[in-house]
């Protein structure tokens, strides 16, 4: 970061609060950009780039996650404790997100970030109830 450089200390607060009151269903928060976060993929049998997000790991470390196209959103959604990530490499541009409770996010397409924020059901259909 350059001396005075005002882009790089620009920042969003949010803050959400859903009430499904009685209703069943799934409310996701997503986050769309220009970045370009894909990845080349190693396996020779999925599509050429795939869309690529970092993951704290109990707030130590990062880890980066590659969307494995052959299993569903489920399998390619992480657990993240305190921060996630997107970068353009290109660009060396970064889009962030702190967290102040554990979600599990995903990227599903390149320059995405997405998140289940709710989820209630009536009955349990094995992919977690709340």
């Amino acid at each position: 970061m350059h001396t005075g450089d005002k882009s790089m200390l620009e920042a969003v607060f949010m803050q959400t609060q859903i009430d499904l009151g009685q209703h069943n269903g799934e409310i996701y928060m997503r986050f769309d950009t220009d970045l370009n976060s894909s990845t080349k993929s190693k396996a020779k049998t999925d599509p050429p780039n795939q869309p690529t997000f970092y993951t704290d790991q109990s707030g130590f470390t990062v880890e980066k996650r590659v969307k494995i196209p052959q299993i569903r959103y489920e399998g390619n959604t992480y657990p993240v404790n305190t921060m996630t990530y997107i970068e353009d490499e290109t660009r060396k541009v970064r889009f962030s997100i702190l967290v102040d409770r554990s979600h599990g996010f995903a990227s599903m397409e390149n320059g995405r970030l997405e998140t289940l924020i709710e989820r209630r059901t009536a009955y349990d259909d094995s992919r977690g109830v709340m």
